[in-house]
């Protein structure tokens, strides 16, 4: 699937057209067939949706079945437009949207795809943590985020759950958008959010008229104002809440690099999150770099947060032709390393412990993302090759 709003649209926009050329056949089906119909044919796909996500899980991200999700997300967009396209042009279209059927389909579709998405999320961890980092926010935010789409999926499960979880989703929702706008990503980038708010406000509508008189005839503009208001309330508190949990810039930016000042960018306290490769464990951390002796040296203090217990002191030294770093570590480590200084935007020590100074097995790799965001990795190398441990994304918090 391409993940573009103007391809998400034009699904849509084929499905509701194949419904409303379906609809003079399926006139002569009664709603309640037809609303149970499209419940199995929902049903089918999600079905088949969580064997391609468990499979995609198992067997690897770039296996056959990402393709065959993207497929089936396909196929759900375009029976929730041939809903649309058909509903419309029922004899009593009111009649046909309060099937029970239909609203549970809606319900039970959103709420296993948020349930995904949430453990989705814990297999894409690292780029997650960076897109929060870059966006400000903290790491028990994103672990709020991917408990509140897991708990608010299962939510729509729930009968008398639907409405505050609609709400609370579609503002976790109207904050992903918000949140793209602010860093400037462009609008495609928001694509699955703003598929997930066309459901989330339809299921609102089926809700309100589900509850209205089975007698009354027309629509009563008063309910559907609730929903707009509604939406107001949930765009509200999502940009309010995006504001309010942002962690702001730091308050003085690092100086360009220079001969002269290599070290500055540097200086100040850092608060990093990240991932094992292999296991895709998080990882946290508090760096702090300040400048000692005559500013010739360069302390860095390691903290990882608890589960983790690793932590490290460090001096660097910008030597006239390239810098060296010792290393000693909570396991009772000492190594050293070489670096030939800012090279772009990185700067890649290589070393090994200092008894075996001649053989390079371990290197750091920090990029400059901007004045106050950088990316680390540690890699080890095996049979010639550089192989990931763990990398962090980490952002500036004082200076």
């Amino acid at each position: 699937m391409i993940y573009r709003v103007d391809y998400l649209l034009a699904v849509m926009f084929v499905g509701a057209i194949a419904g409303a050329l379906f609809s003079r056949r399926a006139s002569r089906i009664e709603s309640e067939r037809l609303a149970r119909g499209y419940f199995v044919a929902v049903a089918v796909v999600l079905g088949l949706r969580a064997v391609a996500f468990g499979c995609s899980t198992v067997l690897g991200h770039g296996t056959v079945w990402v393709p065959i999700g993207g497929a089936l997300d396909d196929v759900w967009n375009f029976l929730f437009g041939a809903l649309c396209g058909l509903a419309p042009r029922r004899a009593n279209p009111n009649e046909f949207w309060r099937e029970p059927a239909i609203y549970s389909a809606l319900c039970l579709s959103v709420g296993v795809f948020f349930v995904l998405s949430g453990f989705a999320k814990a297999f894409y961890m690292h780029e997650m943590i960076e897109f929060f980092m870059q966006s400000g926010y903290s790491m028990p935010f994103l672990r709020f985020i991917m408990t509140a789409e897991v708990f608010g999926g299962i939510g729509l499960l729930v009968p008398w759950m639907v409405l505050p979880a609609t709400a609370g989703l579609s503002i976790d929702m109207f904050g992903a958008v918000y949140t793209h706008v602010h860093n400037g990503d462009p609008i495609h980038d928001s694509t699955g959010a703003i598929g997930m708010l066309i459901r989330l406000g339809t299921i609102a509508a089926l809700w309100v008229l589900r509850r209205r008189s089975a007698t009354s005839a027309g629509l009563n503009r008063k309910p559907f104002f609730g929903i707009a208001v509604g939406a107001v309330i949930c765009i509200t508190a999502a940009v309010t809440g995006s504001v309010l949990l942002r962690r702001p810039p730091a308050s003085s930016a690092a100086p360009p690099v220079t001969a002269a000042n290599q070290f500055d960018y540097f200086l100040g306290t850092w608060s990093c999150a990240g991932t094992f490769t292999k296991s895709g464990a998080v990882v946290e951390a508090d760096l702090h770099f300040e400048k000692t002796l005559d500013g010739k040296w360069l302390l860095f203090r390691h903290d990882d947060r608890p589960p983790n217990h690793y932590h490290a002191l460090a001096e660097w030294n910008q030597g006239e032709h390239e810098w060296t770093a010792t290393i000693q570590d909570s396991f009772g480590g000492l190594r050293l390393f070489h670096a030939a200084g800012w090279q772009g935007n990185r700067l890649v020590w290589e070393g090994n412990a200092i008894a075996d100074p001649a053989t390079i097995t371990q290197r750091f790799v920090f990029e400059r993302t901007d004045s106050a965001l950088f990316r680390v990795s540690y890699e080890t190398q095996q049979s010639g090759a550089w192989h990931e441990i763990d990398v962090s994304s980490c952002t500036l918090t004082s200076r």
